[in-house]
């Protein structure tokens, strides 16, 4: 499945605006990719991520539904979320975020852009589906998403090393119909 090709989205839901990428946005992103938090719990450890390799990472984003994450009240850019892989067979996407200003982690903002996200893959681009992959030992994000909805479908085992050891990667999934009877669905008026 393609995603529908997007002008400049701008998405507002509660507290928060998803707003599509441009290579301009690059700064941000490439600032979050170097926070020790972002990179052990999001991916690129290992990686000296650059201004540079942003730009080449939002250039090939362009008309996809990949977003920067605002704040509405002060306007300003916290976090990053997409979705990715669709699969045309199934309906279905990959789902990918983080909070990257770490003074806005912890108040509701990644529950809030999750909603909208997962407002625009079922309504909007209707998928069936939207997966996700996140580490064992990342409490608030597991409990993020089984709180909207998401399934444990599996896991792959010693698949993620944090600070040393490895840990399990654990496989969630949402169907469009759970999300729209689970009351997560129905927070900020989705």
């Amino acid at each position: 499945m393609q995603p529908k090709q997007l002008e400049t989205a701008v998405l507002q839901y509660g507290p928060v605006q998803l707003r599509s990428v441009t290579p301009q946005d690059a700064p941000w992103y490439a600032r979050w990719m170097q926070d020790t938090f972002i990179t052990e719990n999001y991916g690129g450890a290992d990686v000296a991520f650059t201004e540079e390799m942003a730009r080449n990472f939002f250039s090939h984003r362009q008309g996809k539904p990949s977003f920067l994450i605002f704040r509405t009240q002060g306007g300003s850019a916290i976090g990053f979320c997409e979705l990715t892989a669709p699969d045309d067979a199934t309906q279905s996407a990959c789902l990918a975020m983080f909070i990257g200003q770490e003074s806005a982690r912890g108040q509701g903002l990644g529950t809030a852009a999750l909603h909208a996200l997962l407002a625009y893959g079922f309504r909007t681009l209707k998928l069936h589906s939207i997966w996700l992959n996140v580490w064992a030992g990342n409490a608030p994000a597991l409990a993020l998403y089984r709180r909207a909805g998401f399934r444990e479908v599996g896991r792959r085992r010693d698949a993620w090393r944090y600070r040393g050891t490895l840990y399990d990667l654990v496989y969630m999934d949402l169907l469009a119909e759970e999300f729209e009877t689970h009351a997560f669905s129905n927070s900020y008026g989705l």
